[in-house]
């Protein structure tokens, strides 16, 4: 689960990134205090 939640938050900022979307951007972000709490 872990990997997969990093996974996501990378792929979305960078999309975010590439593609100007905020709505990514700010997705991405929100996860990004999410994996200490699987480890």
């Amino acid at each position: 689960m872990l990997l997969l939640t990093v996974t996501t938050m990378v792929v979305e900022i960078s999309a975010g990134i590439a593609y100007g979307s905020m709505a990514l951007l700010a997705d991405g972000w929100h996860m990004a205090p999410t994996p200490p709490h699987f480890v």
